[in-house]
């Protein structure tokens, strides 16, 4: 069983994590 919670979190981080990523390469 995985918590919805620590998904959505994970997600979150995750979506942070690629956005930050494509600024880097973007600049």
């Amino acid at each position: 069983m995985t918590d919805h919670k620590t998904l959505e979190r994970y997600v979150l981080l995750a979506g942070i994590f690629a956005t930050g990523e494509d600024r880097a390469q973007f600049e």
